[in-house]
């Protein structure tokens, strides 16, 4: 999505939308009310491993400055 959608939503004249999730694993968003997660459905990896991997991926991903999402 473009960062004009993303303005448009989360628009402080519109307090009506607080929060915007979204699921690009964790990743973090110029905008602070738009909220990323990562997938923590699948039954076939333990919750802890999982969250491990996603700490380190998010790690190495600040190291290259590739955290944000860029619009």
């Amino acid at each position: 999505m473009s960062k004009t959608f993303f303005d448009e939503l989360v628009n402080p004249e519109v307090p009506e939308l607080d929060l915007i999730l979204g699921n690009t694993t964790a990743m973090l968003e110029p905008n602070p009310r738009v909220v990323h997660r990562f997938i923590g459905e699948n039954p076939d990896i333990p919750i802890d491993r999982m969250v491990k991997t996603v700490l380190c991926y998010n790690i190495a991903r600040t190291a290259f400055g590739k955290q944000y999402i860029r619009r």
